[in-house]
């Protein structure tokens, strides 16, 4: 491993901080630096086997870390009814997996 390297990652963490040095908005970036050895990430399952060409690990959490979710759209803008159709298989998707009863949108 060459000096920059080690150097980027003596500084990109501050250890038993849980401090994180580097914050990106694009799953692309945080991948390519966990590919680096710069870092590692928590992502869903889902994404992983998308963007995995082989060269990553997931390590299981034991207990799962629960999240809210929602769907997103302009408040401004008028949903048609191809884009409300959606939102409601949306909406039954998300709840078969957590059991909760489809609220209305």
């Amino acid at each position: 491993m060459d000096r920059n390297r080690i150097r980027l990652k003596k500084q990109a963490y501050k250890p038993g901080t849980g401090d994180p040095r580097f914050l990106f908005n694009a799953i692309d970036s945080i991948l390519t630096h966990v590919r680096e050895g710069l870092g590692a990430t928590i992502l869903s399952r889902t994404l992983l086997e998308q963007e995995n060409d082989g060269e990553l690990d997931m390590i299981e959490i034991d207990k799962p870390i629960c999240c809210e979710i929602g769907i997103v759209d302009h408040k401004d803008k008028y949903m048609g009814s191809a884009a409300q159709a959606y939102m409601r298989l949306l909406m039954e998707h998300c709840a078969a997996f957590t059991g909760n009863q489809e609220r209305s949108a």
